[in-house]
């Protein structure tokens, strides 16, 4: 997978486990991509971006990028997304690079390049999107995956449904589905070409992924779940930060 890039936009709120993601990216990861790109969007904190930086170990700091790109304090956590996820965007497209978007609270198997490396190499799966499963908590106390197989009514896509509502069998096989999360996900560079991350014109709180993969169902660009690479999801409330 020398020609991807790992990214992942990064802020304040997650630094209860960005050091333990970077040393599991470093060890697992970073040998097999073409480089790592953190996109630090924390408002009016330099400091921390010097903390962040320091994470990197100076051997690897020329795959392991980390750039600042805070936006400013009025923006909605969703905006701020955005802005790192157009930067990762840029940085693919301007590389000629694919993408392998994984946040910093996933921690995929230790494989997962290995294993793409011959997904990827599909014929039947060129110029697709694939995705990982990882699970969040509901509010009833269960667990669901991000991923969904049927839209319903004026693509009012969300992240979280009920269980009814997903894909559950895991069953170990790569299955076509209609959306996922941005959180542990493939996007090749034609489809970067093609479709640009964006918010919705007026729901301006929604995340970019729902309407991303609003763009590609409207599209026919193809989207697929390895339902065999199920991560590991170290999360924490976001209510401090919305």
């Amino acid at each position: 997978m020398q020609n991807t890039v790992i990214a992942a936009p990064i802020s304040k709120h997650k630094d209860y486990i960005l050091k333990q993601w970077v040393a599991y990216i470093i060890e697992h990861y970073i040998n097999d991509v073409h480089s790592v790109l953190l996109v630090d969007n924390t408002t009016n904190d330099k400091e921390y971006h010097k903390q962040i930086r320091k994470l990197i170990p100076e051997c690897y700091r020329e795959k392991f990028i980390v750039v600042y790109e805070p936006g400013n304090a009025k923006m909605h956590i969703t905006e701020k997304l955005l802005l790192s996820q157009q930067y990762i965007q840029r940085y693919c497209i301007e590389r000629n690079l694919n993408l392998f978007f994984i946040e910093c609270d996933i921690f995929p198997p230790k494989d997962l390049t290995q294993r793409f490396n011959s997904i990827v190499a599909m014929k039947q799966l060129r110029n697709s999107i694939i995705g990982c499963i990882y699970f969040t908590g509901s509010k009833e106390g269960s667990f669901v995956p991000f991923v969904r197989t049927g839209i319903v009514g004026n693509f009012k896509i969300m992240n979280i449904f009920s269980p009814d509502d997903f894909f559950l069998k895991i069953t170990g096989n790569i299955e076509r589905i209609d959306t996922v999360s941005f959180g542990c996900t493939f996007i090749p560079l034609s489809i970067l070409k093609a479709i640009p991350f964006r918010l919705g014109k007026q729901d301006r709180l929604a995340f970019s992924d729902t309407f991303y993969f609003e763009d590609c169902i409207i599209n026919k660009v193809p989207c697929y779940v390895h339902s065999g690479i199920i991560c590991k999801h170290v999360n924490q409330s976001w209510s401090q930060y919305v």
